[in-house]
């Protein structure tokens, strides 16, 4: 696989699943900042 195809993807999912993370995390602590 090519890896300047596959980093960025990878990077991307990441990036995706920490948000999700972060937002349930603001969820909990009823922390709602700007969208």
């Amino acid at each position: 696989m090519n890896p300047d195809i596959f980093l960025p993807n990878t990077f991307c999912s990441d990036l995706i699943s920490l948000t999700k993370e972060l937002e349930s995390k603001k969820l909990e602590f009823g922390v709602i900042g700007p969208k």
